[in-house]
């Protein structure tokens, strides 16, 4: 902070772009003592809570999407793994509604770590999968293999209307691994009339971007008209199924009318 008088006005602007930039990636957080300062924190996001928008109409859906993972193995493996995201949402014929997570994971890190030459290995991480409560977890499988609910850690927050699902997830040194969640949805839909469907991804701070799919499968008969995209590239795959793709580097809110 000393330095700052120190700096040019281009290196200011230079410094001011970057803090404000990580401020929207979360990768800086705040916490103040003060009530009122604290208040001016949390509206603009700033303080690393779980925001999300609730509907306002009877006429609209929301829905939470929020990965966090914790390396458990504390090896330093973080630096070197590449994830995607992959979020199916089906809108079926009988008016139900279904939806996927997938989660592919690779690391880069040798097999046989050697500190301090190179650190590594394993990536054993504790994944959280958060979604509102509307939904039902059906089942998570892990490479293929379906895990015992006894191995999934269900927990309920009314107060931030959410439900956390959490399990080990190892991917060993040069592997490739893969989670995929099932999730129905406990309200039927109405195609009678259009109604709104609030999507809210929310990125774990300090965390590298992931790159997410989200494929939109609905019914012949039914059409849909996308409202925001967050930045998200948009193709349409068919008639009834679009997709959206790209770098999530901050909350984002997507929506959509059916």
């Amino acid at each position: 902070l000393r330095k700052l008088g120190d700096l040019s006005i281009e290196q200011r602007i230079k410094l001011a772009e970057v803090f404000f930039h990580r401020l929207k990636t979360k990768d800086i957080l705040f916490w103040a003592r003060d009530p009122q300062l604290q208040q001016v924190i949390e509206k603009h996001g700033w303080d690393g809570a779980i925001h999300q928008e609730a509907c306002v109409t009877t006429r609209c859906r929301a829905d939470l999407l929020y990965i966090v993972e914790a390396n458990v193995g504390i090896n330093k493996t973080n630096c070197c793994i590449d994830r995607t995201a992959y979020l199916d949402l089906w809108f079926n014929n009988d008016e139900t509604a279904t939806s996927s997570v997938k989660l592919n994971y690779e690391n880069h890190n040798p097999v046989t770590p050697q500190p301090p030459k190179f650190y590594g290995g394993g990536y054993r991480n504790y994944l959280r999968i958060i979604k509102n409560p509307d939904m039902t977890l059906e089942s998570i499988t892990m490479n293929g293999a379906l895990l015992s609910p006894k191995s999934i850690d269900v927990e309920k927050d009314p107060k931030l209307n959410i439900q956390s699902f959490g399990f080990i997830s190892d991917v060993g040194g040069g592997d490739k691994g893969d989670v995929t969640a099932l999730f129905s949805h406990q309200k039927r839909l109405d195609y009678a009339s259009p109604q709104s469907y609030e999507l809210t991804i929310l990125k774990q701070p300090g965390l590298e971007t992931n790159e997410y799919f989200l494929t939109i499968h609905l019914p012949k008969h039914v059409s849909v008209s996308l409202g925001s995209s967050a930045g998200l590239t948009v193709v349409q795959k068919t008639s009834n199924i679009m997709e959206l793709h790209g770098t999530i580097e901050s909350d984002q809110k997507i929506s959509f009318t059916i």
